[in-house]
């Protein structure tokens, strides 16, 4: 037997070992953005949104829920909550030079897109939505709600020019879209 550096296990052992030592492989639904699947009913301390049968809906569904007797009940803040406690956020719009008279109509068309969001998946929304002077900065939970808004300003205001920047933080996906309207 050789001294040194060689370890005494075959390489096609070791191979086996890393293979099939790492742990078990994660299905595609344990895989997804939040971690595998809870046992419970999770409510959120601050807003009207509910996790079970593995993913969050609205509080009204939870009515329609059977066996809640049977399951632990705990209070924990959704994704959408931490996010906006945790100043983090995947979409980010901002509307420069936008003309007096078009601007309550463009925060209507914004609170729009993001109520009808709202309504299909409880964690997508408008987390800020902040005014200055001649710009609005908009940020969302998800991304594909940043370039939804932007998509609609842009069929609304045809004059307006669009640009999409992607970026990585961490593990969040970014887009930062700047709408600019002709001076």
């Amino acid at each position: 037997m050789l001294s040194g550096s060689m370890s005494s296990t075959p390489s096609h052992v070791r191979s086996l070992k890393s293979k099939y030592m790492a742990g078990p492989k994660k299905s595609r639904h344990a895989a997804q953005e939040f971690g595998p699947g809870q046992r419970e009913f999770l409510l959120c301390s601050e807003g009207e949104a509910v996790y079970y049968k593995k993913s969050w809906h609205h509080m009204t569904t939870l009515q329609a829920a059977k066996n809640i007797d049977k399951k632990r009940i705990a209070f924990v803040l959704c994704p959408a909550h931490r996010m906006k406690k945790d100043n983090v956020f995947e979409g980010e719009v901002i509307i420069e030079n936008i003309p007096l008279n078009k601007k309550d109509q463009l925060v209507r068309t914004i609170r729009n897109v993001g109520d009808r969001a709202y309504r299909a998946d409880v964690l997508d929304r408008i987390l800020e939505l902040l005014m200055k002077n001649d710009e609005v900065r908009v940020t969302t939970t998800e991304n594909q709600l940043a370039k939804k808004i932007a998509k609609k300003v842009k069929a609304v205001y045809k004059t307006a020019s669009v640009k999409y920047i992607f970026s990585r933080a961490g593990d969040l996906d970014i887009v930062r879209i700047r709408i600019t309207f002709p001076q």
